[in-house]
C-alpha cells in the first residue's frame, strides 16, 4: 500500500472514531447498546535480533574529561592514560623579583568522574610525567599515543572523597625552581613566547603505575593548573613581605586520553577488528570508551507494516533490559541514543551529526534531536517511546532497519553493561477498524 492510500485510511479511521465519539454524547446514531465498536485496540511484539560492533576511533578531545587509571572488568582490562598541554600568556605573565623565593609548587586538579563510586575513599597513586615532543592542537581519538619520557614531574596519593573538590599533587622541585628562575630571568629563552614555552614543556601525560581498578576523569582547561607559590618584598619598601601565585592551566590547550583494552580471556576476546558484526554468544554488549555497541535489527517492522494494513499505530515502546546485574557501585550509561547503521556497521553522518531515530513529534529526517532511551534503576531497563519514526516507517516514509544502541557517554567514560538478546523489546500499540 503507498502512503497515499495509507493516508486515505488514515483519514477514514479518524473519522470513524469522531463519529463513534459523537454518537456516544449525543445519542444513538444506529447503534445499539449491544452494538460492537467499531475500533478494536491491540498490542504486538515485533522480533529483533542483535549483533556487537566496535566503532573505532572514539573522539576524546574537548569532552571536559581525561581519563586515567586501570580497571578490570568482565569486559577486558581497561588502561587509561590522559594528556595534557597548559597554557601562558607571555605578555600577562607576572616576573618575580630577584630577591622573591619559591615557597612550593603544586598541581592542582579535579575529578569528574570515577568508574567504580561505591568504593569507600577510593585511593590513587597519580603521577604526572612529561611529554617528550611537540603537542598539536589536532584531533586526537582513543587510540592516540604521544611519546611520553620517564622524568616524573608531579606526584601524590590520593583519596578521591569529593567530585567537587580540588585535590593537589607535589611538583618536583628541581624542575620547579628552573621554571621559577626563567620566570626571574627575562632573558630565558622559556618565556619568550607561547611557543618557546611549549617547546621546553609540551605537557603532561597522567598515569598510576599501581594496580588501582579504578578509572577517574580528570577535569580540563582552568580546572588543572600548576601553581607557583612565591614570597618577594613588598614594592613600597616596608620590608614586608607579600605572598604571590603564578599559575600555567589548561585553557586553550590540546587534551585528550588513550585507551588500552585487552579483551583476551573473556567472552568478547574476539572482538578486534572496527566496523564488524561479531555475533552473540550469550550476552549483547554496550561499553562507553571501549567503542562497543549493540547492533540492533529491526527489518520485522516491514512485516508488520505488510500484515496489520489499514490500522493506526498509536504508540511504540522501545525497551532494552533488564540488563545483567552489575558489581556494587559500577553504574552503566544513564542513557543511549538509537543511531542508524547499514550493512557496513559504520554510523551515519548527516551535516557533522550522526543521523539517528529522533524525538516524537520531530520530522524523522531531522538529526538534530535524537531521541534517548533513559535507564530506570528500579526495573534496570533503558526504555522510550519511537512513535514517531515507526508511523513513519509504517508509512513507507522514511525506513532504516539497523541502529545502534549508542550511550550517550562513549567518548567521557568507561561505563558499560551486557543484555540477553531477548531483553530487547519492540511493542507496537494499534488500533484497527472491525
Amino acid at each position: 500500500m503507498n502512503l497515499s492510500a495509507k493516508t486515505k485510511t488514515f483519514g477514514a479511521l479518524l473519522l470513524g472514531l469522531v463519529l463513534f465519539i459523537s454518537c456516544e454524547e449525543l445519542g444513538t446514531f444506529g447503534l445499539g447498546e449491544d452494538d460492537i465498536a467499531p475500533l478494536e485496540f491491540l498490542t504486538t511484539n515485533v522480533s529483533t535480533s542483535g549483533g556487537i560492533v566496535l566503532i573505532d576511533s572514539i573522539v576524546s578531545i574537548g569532552t571536559g574529561t581525561m581519563l586515567t587509571g586501570e580497571r578490570n572488568t568482565p569486559y577486558g582490562l581497561i588502561k587509561a592514560k590522559a594528556h595534557t598541554a597548559f597554557y601562558i600568556d607571555v605578555n600577562e605573565l607576572f616576573r618575580p623579583d630577584e630577591a622573591a623565593v619559591l615557597d612550593s609548587v603544586k598541581l592542582n586538579l579535579k575529578f569528574n568522574y570515577i568508574y567504580q563510586e561505591g568504593d569507600e575513599n577510593p585511593e590513587i597513586n597519580l603521577k604526572a610525567y612529561e611529554v617528550l615532543k611537540d603537542f598539536p592542537d589536532t584531533l586526537y581519538v582513543t587510540t592516540s599515543v604521544l611519546p611520553v619520557s620517564n622524568q616524573l614531574i608531579a606526584q601524590n596519593t590520593l583519596t578521591v572523597s569529593s567530585l567537587d573538590s580540588i585535590y593537589s599533587l607535589n611538583v618536583d622541585p628541581a624542575w620547579g625552581n628552573e621554571v621559577f628562575e626563567a620566570m626571574v630571568d627575562e632573558n630565558s629563552l622559556i618565556f619568550q613566547s607561547l611557543e618557546d614555552f611549549r617547546r621546553f614543556f609540551p605537557g603532561l601525560a597522567f598515569q598510576s603505575d599501581d594496580p588501582l581498578n579504578n578509572i577517574y576523569g580528570i577535569e580540563t582547561g582552568d580546572d588543572i593548573e600548576i601553581k607557583f607559590y612565591i614570597s618577594e618584598p613588598a614594592d613600597d619598601g616596608s620590608g614586608l613581605i607579600e605572598n604571590r601565585e603564578v599559575a600555567f592551566n589548561g585553557s586553550f590547550s590540546p587534551h585528550f586520553f588513550n585507551l588500552d583494552i585487552d579483551r583476551a580471556g573473556t567472552e568478547y576476546s574476539n572482538i578486534q577488528d572496527p566496523a564488524i558484526e561479531y555475533p552473540v554468544n550469550n550476552n549483547l554488549l554496550v561499553q562507553s570508551g571501549a567503542g562497543i555497541v549493540t547492533k540492533v535489527d529491526i527489518s520485522e517492522l516491514a512485516v508488520f507494516s505488510e500484515q496489520e494494513q489499514n490500522s493506526i499505530v498509536n504508540l511504540v515502546e522501545l525497551s532494552v533490559g533488564p540488563i545483567v546485574p552489575l558489581d556494587n557501585g559500577v553504574e552503566p550509561p544513564n542513557s543511549l541514543y538509537l543511531y542508524f547503521t547499514d550493512d557496513q556497521n559504520i554510523t551515519i553522518p548527516d551535516n557533522g551529526e550522526l543521523r539517528g531515530i529522533q524525538q516524537d513529534g520531530v520530522p524523522v529526517l531531522s538529526s538534530q534531536f535524537p531521541v534517548r532511551l533513559t535507564y530506570d534503576e528500579s526495573t534496570m531497563t533503558y526504555k522510550n517511546s519511537i512513535t514517531t519514526y515507526v508511523q513513519n516507517y509504517y508509512n513507507d516514509f522514511f525506513r532504516r532497519d539497523f541502529i545502534f544502541l549508542y550511550p550517550t557517554d562513549l567518548n567521557s567514560s568507561v561505563n558499560g553493561f551486557e543484555v540477553a538478546p531477548e531483553n530487547i523489546n519492540l511493542k507496537i500499540f494499534y488500533s484497527q477498524l472491525r
